[in-house]
């Protein structure tokens, strides 16, 4: 006789928080770093154009989040966990987003 390991409805909810939680720290993070880039980088924090930049940047990544936490909140809570990736995916994933943040100011 074999039994399924079936995990209870308040842990698979507590790992989903856990999920979005952390993938909600990663992004913060990222928008934290991409100012101190931005305003560091120019010296002054009164730059108009960073601050449109990081604003429209802002929106466009909440309008994306509320729409994913209403349609698949189980694709945000895996996005915020780095299991199953391979060695090689995160470093490409890494240097993707490091080029992607760094360079797109400038441009």
């Amino acid at each position: 006789m074999t039994f399924n390991s079936v995990s209870s409805p308040s842990s698979d909810r507590q790992n989903l928080l856990t999920g979005i939680l952390t993938r909600a720290g990663q992004i913060l993070f990222l928008f934290v770093f991409l100012g101190l880039v931005l305003f560091l980088g120019s010296g002054n924090i009164h730059w108009t154009a960073a601050w449109v930049f990081l604003g429209i940047s802002v929106l466009s990544v909440a309008i994306n989040s509320i729409f994913m936490l209403w349609t698949s909140p189980e694709t945000v809570a895996e996005r915020g966990q780095a299991k199953g990736w391979k060695d090689w995916d995160k470093l490409v994933s890494g240097l993707w987003a490091g080029v992607q943040y760094l360079l797109l100011p400038l441009v």
